[in-house]
This record gives structure tokens, C-alpha cells and sequence, in this order.
């Protein structure tokens, strides 16, 4: 993937923006420009490595660019951000595609789209460490695994375990808030975690987690094949305003 930051980088006030986790919004509009189209967009997790194109697109007006002022709040797993798009708290939503189809599928009335699949491969996986003697799917049975209730990767464990032939049964479910989840694995207090490879590694790198001693067992490397990170909108909001999602796209581009 290319770095979607130049050499300069992000100016200071988005970068103290995201590290505090407050809702980011594009600059105001100069008199005497046309009125921008406000629209509410929730990512997928907190702002982290894999949410920085959006911030940067903010950043550098090219939602302004397309007519919008866009507001950007950080999400709380992928499993989250789907329902609240389909409930109207927000116009658009990026996150993981396999839960927007979940939600359609278990709730067929739900009228939400997505026009846009920004990654192919799917990121869902395990994380452990080196401590935790878990090197393959297999040595998962019996283990403690943490996550949010909203993460797309134990969303989808059942998916993985079918695949891998692991004893669902067997597992040891902690529900953690998404802040609470690398931090119980670097402290010993779970065995792995599920999520996004990006989010679960890097997090806990900041922790003090040596890489090497990070373990990544991915999902599709295990038979389950997902498409990725998409974004997601409405029906009838999409189709009453085409130039807002084309504008959304081509800033995300």
C-alpha cells in the first residue's frame, strides 16, 4: 500500500485531534463559498494506522473539495458501525464488509449498501504471543480469547472455527471494551484476541510488545474468504444523493 501521507505529514492540530479520540471535522466554510453537504462518517475502530487515509483526506480538504463537510467519530469495531448507519446516527461508515452482510442477512428489511469494497483480502484474525505456546488454530480449544462483542473477528470466529475444526465450545469468551483488549493480552490475563490484524498488532507494539514475540493467525489463510473494509451507506440515502457518495468515494480514493 502506498504511505497516503507526503513528506510533510498531518498538521499538528489533526494528529493532537486523533490522539485525543474527539470527533474530527473539516474546516469551516469562507463567506461567500457555496454551502458544503454536512455528513456524519463513523470508522470502523478508534484512530489508528489503518483509519489515517480518512483522517488525511479531512485533512487535506478533498472532502471539501467534493462539496462536503464531512465529521468524522472513531468506531468501536465492525460489527458496531453497520447498525448505526443502518439506524440513520450516520450518513456513511467504513468497516469490514462480512458484518454488513451478517446484518443483512439476519435482518432482511435492513436497507443498507455498499458501494465502495476498499480491500480485498480480509484482516480478520487471532493474535497471541509467543508465551501463550499458541501456534496454530488447533491450540486455540480451551483458551481464553478477548473482544469486544462488535469485533468482526469474533463475529466470525465461528466461521474460522468451522474451518479449522476448532471446539467452539472449548472457548473462553472474555467481553472487553475495544480499549481493554491488547492491554489484557500484553498483561497475560488472555490468551489471544480477535480483530483486524493492522489495529491488534500495532496496538500492541505501543504496549511494549516485542514484534517478534506477536503472532498472527489470519483467517483467510484457513479456508475463510471475506472480502474486506468497504463503505457503507444507506439505500435510499445513496439514491437520493449520488454526487455525496460519488464525493465520498473519490476524496477516500
Amino acid at each position: 500500500m502506498t504511505n497516503p501521507f507526503p513528506r510533510a505529514g498531518l498538521r499538528r492540530r489533526s494528529l493532537l485531534a486523533a490522539g485525543a479520540a474527539l470527533p474530527l471535522a473539516a474546516p469551516h466554510v469562507a463567506k461567500g463559498q457555496a454551502a458544503l453537504t454536512p455528513v456524519r462518517f463513523i470508522l470502523d475502530w478508534a484512530f489508528l494506522g489503518p483509519q489515517a487515509p480518512y483522517l488525511h483526506a479531512l485533512d487535506r480538504g478533498f472532502f471539501r473539495d467534493e462539496g462536503l463537510n464531512v465529521t468524522i467519530d472513531r468506531g468501536f469495531g465492525s460489527g458496531d458501525t453497520p447498525v448505526r448507519v443502518a439506524a440513520g446516527a450516520y450518513e456513511f461508515g467504513i468497516g469490514d464488509l462480512s458484518p454488513v452482510i451478517r446484518l443483512r442477512l439476519t435482518q432482511p428489511n435492513t436497507d443498507l449498501i455498499t458501494p465502495f469494497v476498499i480491500a480485498q483480502g480480509s484482516q480478520l484474525c487471532v493474535i497471541t504471543t509467543r508465551r501463550t505456546g499458541i501456534t496454530e488454530p488447533r491450540h486455540l480449544n480451551g483458551k481464553r480469547i478477548a473482544a469486544p462483542e462488535t469485533d468482526a473477528g469474533r463475529q466470525f470466529f465461528p466461521a474460522f472455527a468451522q474451518a479449522t475444526g476448532i471446539d467452539l465450545g472449548s472457548i473462553r469468551w472474555i467481553t472487553v471494551t475495544p480499549q481493554l483488549r491488547e492491554p489484557m493480552l500484553a498483561r497475560g490475563e488472555a490468551d489471544a484476541i480477535t480483530g483486524f490484524e493492522t489495529s491488534g498488532m500495532f496496538s500492541l507494539r505501543t504496549l511494549g510488545v516485542a514484534p517478534a514475540d506477536i503472532l498472527s493467525i489470519r483467517y483467510a489463510s484457513h479456508g475463510v474468504n471475506l472480502l474486506s473494509t468497504a463503505l457503507q451507506v444507506r439505500r435510499p440515502y445513496a439514491e437520493a444523493n449520488p454526487r455525496v457518495v460519488t464525493g465520498m468515494i473519490r476524496a477516500i480514493i
